[in-house]
């Protein structure tokens, strides 16, 4: 109602007035009609005097509310009046409030605040400018926000629970729709899952689709903005306009963006592009059929989309994603769009079109399948993520373990090394028979235990070598009981190629090999058998030669017999040799290099085991070529 004013007031009295002289100039005064005027007259300005008390009142009320808020916001990012900070992760700046108002407005600022009793909130994937329009919101009541960064609020709102600006950013961005923008409001909707906006989109976007498509900003959008965007296209309920938008659509991109074709192209199949066709289409040049079809065939991706859009009718970025992963037919694919008669299988296809009630049925039965699917594949990961776990810890704990043990033994065998040769040096007989029974049993338990480590067994073979060199008599009653020959001559044939270790246990037999157990014990293990193939694996070693040669007469053969046993033995590794080395050799010949290290830098690393016979044939070979590549 408006105010009764003086000019009202008049115009109400000359209408009484003209009613008295029309009815005196007809000799006719009705009475009647004067007093109804006149008490309109009143009423009106009655009621009048009092919308105008009642509009001054409503607005100084308004003032008040005003400000009241602007009272509330002067406190918002003062530093002495606050009691709780918010750090902004993105600009790391701090934004000063107070707790009860934050917790009067919010459920999640309470629990944050009170049950955690924290006195700083942090937001580190958000910046000052989103946080500062919400927050000067909870003081005032009043929002003002940035529409193009509208997800953002509505993300923040959405973690903090505060619905009121939820909804006030949905309404807002309900009117600011337009056929510029709709595109890329759509997409952000998406991202955040805004049903509401959504919908309201999908609503703007049916009637206006052509025009969209035609306003598009195909070279500045990002490439999931481009796929969002086709989706668009199956909000259509005709197929056949579906098949004419996407036509536009494809045409369109081709025309304005060739990178964000193969850049879609590369995500949605790794192998079998051709970078060099993409150029020459950029280029304007000529491209084969072949060629066009095997690695820069457009029509494939959307052949994908449109068969996808007849299947189910409707599309989302996340089908397309599970659609890319799985094999399809491009002929068949191919032949629905490119095929003559297309026009009347759609007109067909059109008398049977789904209604609108269910089209959004099978649209919520699709998102609810994704969502079910989506939860399996999370549980699936954390499954395997915690059988990995404990895989590792497993892993780590017998690794632990080992060191452990390995520990443990070497340092007991240093301990009782360092006892038994203050007793040696004493001479006291009974501690020293005593200390090498521990000792030696000692040293053969961590040769068992540890048959493949080789540095072990090298210190050990080096123990019962310095045992045997100061104790010949009394280490000999030991080794038999405690199958020590077995596990020396294990040993060896583990490591023929160990100079040091060949040596050292070469050096044990002939200290104790003399008597008739031992002999038994290296005869029943083939320690003669093992001593012959050191000697031809170390040929040119004139010192293991030798050694090996007095071994072997301790355990009572001869020269003639050690001389034809191992002329034999050379002969069989030999030609053992000679067939592993064969394929290496043709290869060799066959690229014909000018020196030895110039083929082995070209070639994959060999196997250890060749490279142990070259290495034991290296006089064959130029020695400055072996010597370079050892």
């Amino acid at each position: 109602m408006e105010y009764f004013t003086e000019e009202k007031e008049k115009e109400l009295k000359m209408d009484i007035l003209k009613q008295f002289y029309i009815s005196k100039s007809k000799k006719e005064f009705n009475i009647k009609q004067t007093i109804i005027s006149l008490l309109k007259h009143q009423t009106i300005k009655g009621k009048m005097n009092q919308n105008q008390n009642q509009n001054e009142l409503q607005k100084f009320k308004e003032f008040l509310i005003k400000k009241h808020q602007k009272q509330i916001l002067s406190i918002f990012n003062k530093k002495k009046t606050s009691d709780i900070q918010i750090y902004c992760g993105i600009d790391k700046r701090i934004l000063y409030c107070h707790k009860s108002i934050l917790t009067a407005r919010s459920l999640t600022f309470l629990t944050k605040i009170f049950e955690k009793q924290q006195t700083k909130l942090t937001f580190n994937n958000f910046h000052s400018n989103i946080v500062t329009p919400i927050m000067e919101y909870i003081y005032s009541g009043e929002l003002s926000f940035n529409k193009e960064e509208f997800d953002k609020y509505w993300e923040f709102a959405n973690q903090n629970k505060l619905n009121d600006v939820k909804k006030q950013i949905e309404l807002e961005m309900k009117e600011y729709l337009q056929l510029d923008n709709i595109a890329i409001i759509y997409f952000k909707s998406q991202n955040i899952s805004s049903k509401f906006l959504i919908e309201k989109c999908e609503e703007f976007i049916i009637p206006n689709i052509q025009q969209i498509i035609q306003r598009f900003d195909f070279k500045n959008s990002q490439l999931e903005q481009n796929i969002s965007f086709v989706g668009l296209i199956s909000l259509h309920q005709s197929i056949q306009n579906k098949f004419q938008l996407l036509q536009l659509f494809q045409q369109k991109w081709k025309e304005n963006s060739q990178e964000n074709i193969y850049k879609l192209l590369q995500k949605q199949k790794k192998e079998g592009l051709n970078r060099n066709s993409l150029i020459k289409l950029n280029q304007n040049e000529t491209i084969n059929s072949q060629e066009k079809e095997e690695y820069f065939d457009n029509d494939k991706f959307f052949s994908i989309l449109f068969t996808q859009i007849q299947q189910t009718q409707t599309f989302n970025f996340q089908q397309f994603q599970q659609i890319k992963k799985k094999s399809f037919n491009l002929n068949e694919t191919k032949s629905i769009l490119l095929n003559s008669n297309i026009e009347e299988e759609l007109k067909e296809e059109d008398k049977r079109i789904i209604s609108y009630y269910n089209f959004n049925a099978i649209k919520y039965q699709t998102e609810k399948r994704i969502e079910e699917k989506k939860e399996q594949i999370k549980s699936e990961t954390r499954k395997l993520k915690r059988k990995k776990e404990k895989i590792e810890q497993m892993k780590q704990k017998q690794k632990q373990e080992q060191k452990q043990e390995i520990t443990q033994s070497l340092d007991k065998a240093k301990i009782y090394f360092t006892k038994l040769k203050n007793s040696i040096q004493e001479n006291d007989k009974d501690e020293t028979k005593e200390l090498m029974k521990i000792d030696i049993s000692l040293i053969f338990e961590s040769m068992n235990n540890f048959p493949t480590n080789e540095f072990i067994q090298e210190n050990c073979c080096l123990a019962l070598r310095k045992f045997t060199d100061k104790t010949k008599e009394r280490i000999s009653f030991n080794l038999p009981n405690l199958n020590g020959f077995n596990l020396i001559i294990k040993a060896m044939n583990n490591f023929p190629f160990n100079r040091f270790l060949q040596l050292q246990s070469i050096l044990i037999i002939i200290n104790i090999g003399k008597e008739n157990e031992n002999k038994t014990q290296i005869e029943t293990n083939s320690g003669i058998d093992t001593i012959i193939s050191t000697m031809v694996n170390f040929t040119e070693d004139k010192e293991i030669y030798n050694k090996g040669i007095e071994a072997l007469g301790v355990l009572g053969l001869e020269k003639k017999e050690i001389q034809k046993l191992f002329k034999e033995k050379k002969k069989i590794v030999e030609k053992r040799d000679e067939i592993k080395l064969k394929p290496l050799k043709e290869e060799y010949r066959k690229s014909k290099p000018e020196t030895l290290f110039h083929y082995f830098s070209k070639k994959k690393p060999i196997d250890f085991e060749i490279f142990q016979i070259l290495f034991k044939k290296r006089s064959e070979w130029n020695k400055q070529d072996v010597f370079i590549f050892i």
